[in-house]
């Protein structure tokens, strides 16, 4: 296999797309001009809060590294406050006991 650096200076790139690492050579049927303009339409759309999510994801980091602890977010508060229960169990599933009284097949378990 040989590898090669992609040149993002080929027409075949999007505008303002950059392929930054070495890439195979087999690499370039899945790296075509429709996949890199994809991927950079999720970058500009999302990469500023992507970036911000990562900041504060550092952040949160430091603070546990520090002995910070993780505490639930105050607009949940109605959810862990409600005065709500989990339905019973079904009839069915208290008792889940299975028989098998052949070979591993569905048809012989009871």
């Amino acid at each position: 296999m040989t590898t090669t650096s992609i040149d993002p200076h080929r027409p075949a790139r999007p505008a303002g797309v950059t392929v930054a690492a070495a890439c195979p050579d087999d690499f370039a049927e899945v790296l075509g001009h429709d996949a890199l303009e994809f991927v950079a339409e999720l970058q500009r759309r999302f990469g500023p809060i992507r970036d911000s999510l990562l900041a504060e994801r550092q952040s949160v980091q430091a603070r546990l590294d520090s002995g910070g602890r993780l505490e639930f977010r105050d607009d949940t508060a109605a959810v862990r406050d409600a005065d709500w229960t989990v339905g019973p169990i079904p009839h069915d599933l208290r008792d889940r006991t299975v028989e098998i009284t052949g070979p591993v097949d569905r048809k012989m378990i009871i």
